[in-house]
């Protein structure tokens, strides 16, 4: 099944002022808009949401960096789904190693992606081993992560997910400590595999799994041909303009 590749751009806590965010989002929109094999969901600070408008039909969307699983009430400094839904998100990352590192658990990741989807918006539900072993014992801990994560997710919604898979031993390295296409391949395989068990072959299909970890303009074409991932997740090169742009013109070609 053919699916339209995702190229996913987490600024994190970039850049430092509105000028540099809406400079940068016009580049990556006026590159993308001629790139038709690809999606592109770009991921500011919240603060900086307000800043761009809506795309409506096109190839580049607003995304949120994460959300709470509340719809509202008394809880300083979380935003829900539906309020990031509302300044024109239309993707929002939940998972990432990032927040799981501060405490985050598969359970509350599992909430915030039914409040995601229930406020229309499309999850990016991040999963990935911390060490890798040669008796395959992270093969489990993947394989807890995404049914606990998914826990609360219904069928019928599953293959509207993405499914980021982030390797935290291989995030921060260069491309050539990075893990190889051939092995993000094996591991989407066996994510797919997961997926599958939990919620049937056609959204096993149908599911895009993209990869995240040391992704660079060097490698983006293998991980995506031979890697044969869906997409990819970037961090810091996702703030280069030139990089940026060039790796969605790999991902376009691939």
């Amino acid at each position: 099944m053919i699916k339209k590749k995702i190229i996913v751009a987490n600024w994190k806590m970039n850049p430092k002022t509105p000028r540099e965010a809406a400079a940068l989002w016009d580049a990556v929109r006026r590159t993308a808009r001629n790139l038709p094999r690809v999606d592109v969901a770009v991921c500011p600070p919240a603060v900086f949401l307000g800043l761009f408008s809506s795309p409506g039909r096109g190839n580049v969307f607003i995304g949120a960096q994460d959300v709470f699983w509340e719809q509202g009430g008394a809880y300083t400094g979380q935003i829900a789904a539906a309020q990031m839904a509302a300044c024109g998100a239309r993707f929002t990352i939940v998972g990432h190693s990032e927040r799981r590192a501060l405490g985050e658990t598969d359970e509350q990741v599992s909430l915030k992606t039914r409040a995601a989807l229930k406020a229309g918006l499309t999850p990016i539900v991040c999963v990935g081993e911390m060490t890798r072993d040669s008796a395959g014992a992270f093969f489990g801990v993947l394989t807890a992560q995404l049914q606990a994560s998914l826990d609360l997710i219904p069928r019928t919604a599953a293959s509207s997910l993405v499914i980021a898979y982030e390797p935290l031993w291989a995030i921060g390295r260069n491309f050539r400590e990075a893990m190889d296409s051939q092995t993000i391949h094996e591991t989407i395989i066996f994510i797919r595999k997961v997926f599958a068990d939990k919620f049937g072959q056609e959204a096993a299909k149908r599911v895009r799994i993209i990869y995240g970890g040391a992704v660079e303009p060097k490698n983006i074409a293998a991980i995506m041909s031979d890697g044969r991932a869906d997409g990819v997740l970037v961090g810091h090169k996702s703030l280069v303009v030139s990089d940026f742009t060039n790796m969605l013109k790999s991902a376009n070609a691939v």
